[in-house]
This record gives C-alpha cells, structure tokens and sequence, in this order.
C-alpha cells in the first residue's frame, strides 16, 4: 500500500496598533486576532490488495481550528536623560477546536469526537535601562510568558491526560558598552518553567506517547559578546553562551515487553533534551573597497537525545566552518548596483549530525536502544548575483 499524507490550511488575520507619546514618555497600544483552518487526511494512492476500497479514499480526514486574539500596551518611560523604565502586558486568548479521543470511564473504548479548549494568558514584562555614558548601557528585566500544547497534544490524548500550557518566568540583567575599537557585552540570564512539555516515553490512557508536563525545570546562563576592529579592514565578532538547562525531578518509562506494562525509571537534576550546554559562534570580516570576506565558525557542544542525560543516546559536539566572498560593483549602467557573492558552507567538509532522536523498549531480558540522527551536508557550494533597479 502506499498512501499520501495532506495538508489543506488557510491562515487569515489582521493586526493593529497606535502610538502616544510626551515629552518623557512613549505609549503604544495594539493586538491582532488571526484564525487557523486546518484540514488533516490521508490519501490510499496504491494498493496490491485494495478490497473493497478505491483509488484517492480517506483512511483519515479531520479538521483543527484555531484562534488567536490578543491585545497589549507598551510603555517606555524616560526618567532622565541616563535612567529609563518600560511596562508591557498583553492579554492573550487561544482557542482550540479539532476531532480529539474520548474514553468511556466504564468500558474503556475510545470514540473520536469533537472537542474545544479556550486557553487565557496574562503577559507582563517590566525593566529598567541606565546609561551612565555615552556608548554604555546597562539593564534588568523580568516577564512572565505563556505557552500552549500543540495540535498533537491535543489529538493524540483525552481530557483526562491533556497536558497543561506552560508558563515561563524570565530573569535578564546585562551590560553592552563601546570602547575605542572595542565593544563588548554580558547578559545574565534565568528562566524558570512551570509545567515545561516535554517527551517522558509514557503512554497515555488512548495509547499514544505525548509530551507531558514537567513541574519544575530551568535554563540559566550568560551569553557573552565581543568586537574588535583589528585594523582598518580587518575585524572580528564572536559570542558565546554557557548555560544550565535542567529538569530538577525527571519520571522516564520504558515499555517492557517482557513483563508488561512500563518500567518507571527517576531522575534528578538532568540536562533537558536538545539544549547543548555551549554555544559559540565567531566572524572574520575583511573589507576592502567593493570586496568584503567572512571566515564564519560556530560550535555547539554535546546534546542529549533525550532527558535521561545518556551519553549513549547524544548528539556529539561539533564545529563547522563556512566562508563567504562578495563583491559590489556601484557604479554600473542602467542599474543600481550589482553585488556577487560565493558561500562555501562546512569549508573542511566535516561529518556532523544537529538533531534527532531516541527511542528503546526492554525485550528477551535487554535494554534495547534506537537512535536516528539527522546528517548534514558535507561541503557545499552556493553562489548568489543582486542586481538592484
């Protein structure tokens, strides 16, 4: 059999603001309503042994709306000409309505029906801004925001095991400043998550595996900026970020096919999946006249497949270089410039993976374990001509 998975959306909407503003301060207001109009089937293309079926039928058809209504304000305030001071909230409200599963308390079957979920955020975010001089700034902040399960998280449970949304609760403080042929910066950050989704390998009571909510987890860290202008046409930029991003308790199930059921395993204080631990990115810049050059770098350390924090199910770290060359010709006839460019993508042609995943059961009295992972490409070649009119 070979079948055709559809997608047939429509995304309609508009959005609106204004703008107050004093001598001393500056106000805007503003929202936008957007809806979503999805229709989900599967098409039976071919068939060795079609029976009683025929070609194009739908052996799944249903349909997920959703809205999106919110509204907010903004406003800057400027204390002095160093000291400045900023609100925001925003309101807003989803709307869920699709072909989710229901399970008769009694029975235990499952029927399909159609369901609906309103889901309201309140939004704010509040910070301070001090330049003590020219070309230096210094700033805190702290908001609050909200997040809400998928489609999948909604069809492919009930609402006894619906997850809830999440919600995060952001921390930053930070420094930027110019010196000469310098710049430099620092931001200090902590977010913290109630009910984070995340993959937990349980299934749920219509058999499925979902995301479930973690109660209690985090990403804190520092992300650091530095710049140089070395000489005139030579100069450097780099950042990079080390940070923590953790599950402070961790439930993980295994299905055991031996025994039956699923085998609950606990963790504490472990990495949560895909969230490498350093990131670093780096820019060699060389310009001269109409040519310019850039020797890009960036590097991502080790990630986890999953939240168990296994080294056996992780993606190894990696650094890749890519280079990129163009030149602008300004005065040309009859057009407004013309700029060519060469990239050259993973320069040392480097064999690395960025993402995947996991999955395992227990079976014949083993641990059985399955990683896919997602290559990327080797050295790669990209050329691009702008002519501006």
């Amino acid at each position: 059999m070979v079948r055709r998975r559809w997608l047939d959306n429509h995304f309609y909407g508009g959005i609106f603001s204004t703008e107050l503003e004093q001598n001393r301060w500056h106000l805007t207001l503003g929202g936008g309503y957007n809806e979503y109009d999805g229709d989900h089937f599967g098409e039976v293309i071919w068939a060795r042994f079609a029976g009683d079926s025929d070609l194009g039928d739908r052996y799944y058809d249903n349909n997920g709306f959703k809205t999106d209504f919110n509204l907010y304000g903004k406003l800057n305030y400027n204390i002095s000409s160093r000291i400045n001071i900023f609100a925001d909230m925003q309101y807003r409200a989803v709307t869920y309505r699709f072909l989710g599963l229901r399970v008769d308390g009694e029975t235990g079957e499952v029927s399909d029906v159609t369901e609906r979920d309103r889901i309201n955020f309140l939004n704010p975010k509040a910070g301070v801004v001090y330049r003590p001089a020219e070309g230096h700034r210094t700033f805190a902040s702290f908001s609050v925001g909200g997040k809400e399960p998928t489609r999948r998280d909604y069809v492919e449970s009930s609402p006894d095991s619906r997850p809830s949304p999440e919600r995060l609760y952001n921390t930053e403080i930070g420094y930027d400043g110019q010196f000469n042929r310098f710049t430099a910066g620092v931001n200090l950050y902590y977010m913290l998550y109630r009910d984070q989704l995340i993959l937990t390998g349980e299934v749920n009571d219509v058999g499925n595996t979902v995301r479930e909510n973690v109660p209690d987890s985090y990403r804190a860290g520092v992300e650091l900026q530095l710049g140089a202008r070395i000489t005139d046409q030579f100069s450097w930029n780099g950042n990079v970020t080390f940070s923590r991003n953790k599950i402070r308790e961790y439930e993980f199930f295994l299905d055991d096919f031996d025994q039956g059921g699923q085998q609950r395993e606990l963790y504490e204080d472990v990495d949560i999946a895909l969230s490498p631990s350093v990131v670093a990115n780096s820019i060699i810049n060389y310009t001269r006249g109409g040519l310019s050059a850039d020797w890009i770098s960036r590097y991502v350390s080790r990630q986890f497949l999953d939240n168990t924090q296994n080294t056996s199910r992780s993606i190894d770290p990696y650094l890749v270089h890519d280079m990129v060359v163009g030149y602008e010709w300004v005065t040309v006839p009859f057009v407004n410039g013309i700029t060519a460019s060469l990239q050259l993508n993973n320069v040392l042609n480097r064999k690395y993976v960025s993402n995947g995943y996991t999955f395992g059961w227990i079976s014949g009295g083993e641990r059985q374990e399955f990683n896919y992972f997602f290559p990327q490409a080797g050295r790669n070649l990209m050329v691009n001509l702008k002519i501006g009119f």
